[in-house]
């Protein structure tokens, strides 16, 4: 290699790696010399480096999300037994993975059952489908989300504010906190500055849901009953 090409190599890595493509760097030699010996177009040459480029780039962007995603391992749609919950099928849970129909409107994803039903395997292997659709997912337990909230009302107790919505009252909250002392001293926390709304009517989204239901021109369940003399 003469010394013009010695110094043309340093300067291309040194400018591969200030526009971070990391791939090119690692592959460039390679493509270059079979790009040498069959005589290919420039334009061939680049878009090849630029499509490996775009590839590592998209496996490295699916192993990122795994980590963050915390997914159990071994949760897959093929190592979940579909026979064993057949209203169930494949074919409906592969089309929720791709995301397109209900993640882009901001809808939600609802799964019942007894435990042991397969609940947290399923929705582990969604999370896996949709990380390799390109999706971010995080799962995570209810456990994990109360504790998370009691620190987060800890640690902002009279520094920072939160505005918190509850369908429960405060005494009912030992059932969402497991420790009765970590409830109170939660409740304690958030009453002791704060201004407090009640909003005691009927749910709007089942008013809403029940209008839809019963179509236009239809009375209302609640209409006002005529006192008969």
């Amino acid at each position: 290699m003469s010394t013009t090409n010695v110094v043309d190599t340093a300067r291309l890595n040194l400018l591969l790696n200030e526009l971070r493509l990391p791939a090119i760097k690692a592959l460039w030699p390679q493509f270059a010399e079979q790009s040498d010996i069959e005589g290919w177009p420039a334009a061939r040459f680049l878009a090849t480096i630029a499509e490996h480029e775009i590839a590592e780039r998209g496996r490295r962007r699916i192993e990122r999300h795994l980590v963050e995603a915390r997914l159990p391992t071994g949760k897959t749609f093929d190592s979940f037994d579909f026979e064993a919950v057949p209203m169930i099928s494949k074919a409906q849970m592969t089309a929720l993975a791709a995301g397109d129909g209900w993640l882009g409107k901001g809808a939600n994803l609802l799964l019942f059952g007894p435990p042991g039903g397969g609940k947290s395997h399923l929705a582990a292997a969604i999370g896996l489908a949709l990380i390799e659709n390109g999706w971010r997912v995080l799962f995570t337990r209810t456990t994990d989300l109360v504790q998370k909230l009691q620190v987060v009302i800890s640690a902002r107790y009279e520094r920072r504010s939160l505005l918190i919505t509850a369908n429960q009252p405060f005494g009912e909250w030992n059932k969402v906190f497991p420790d009765p002392a970590m409830t109170l001293a939660a409740i304690d926390r958030l009453v002791h500055h704060a201004t407090i709304v009640e909003m005691n009517v009927e749910s709007y989204r089942r008013r809403t849901a029940l209008e839809r239901k019963r179509g236009p021109g239809r009375p209302p369940e609640h209409a006002t009953q005529k006192t008969l003399a």
